[in-house]
């Protein structure tokens, strides 16, 4: 695969194929140990099926192929969702008091 643009919210991506599809980027991460860059991204249609990819800074993405990659990137995914959960309550605690 290669990325063929990527911008702060969208990647769109042209398989092997040569078909292209444009995804939302949920967000990108850098692991500075293995010098690795990564994007969670999911098609709009499909918001609950989350892709993630290592890139490198010329766009050239790859698969994510060893065990310790897909738990790394578990766990980010779940402090990601972790912290927007909390985000939620504190502005629907901040929105409640509001209307007090």
């Amino acid at each position: 695969m290669k990325k063929e643009n990527m911008t702060d919210d969208e990647i769109t991506i042209i398989d092997d194929d040569g078909n292209e599809m444009t995804y939302q980027i949920l967000f990108t991460y850098d692991n500075e140990d293995r010098g690795c860059s990564y994007v969670l991204f999911f098609a709009p249609e499909s918001e609950d099926e989350i892709i993630a990819l290592r890139y490198d800074e010329e766009g050239n993405l790859y698969d994510i192929e060893s065990d310790e990659e897909f738990d790394e990137i578990e766990e980010v995914l779940e402090a990601f969702e972790h912290d927007l959960d909390e985000a939620e309550a504190e502005e629907d605690e901040s929105s409640d008091e509001d209307e007090a």
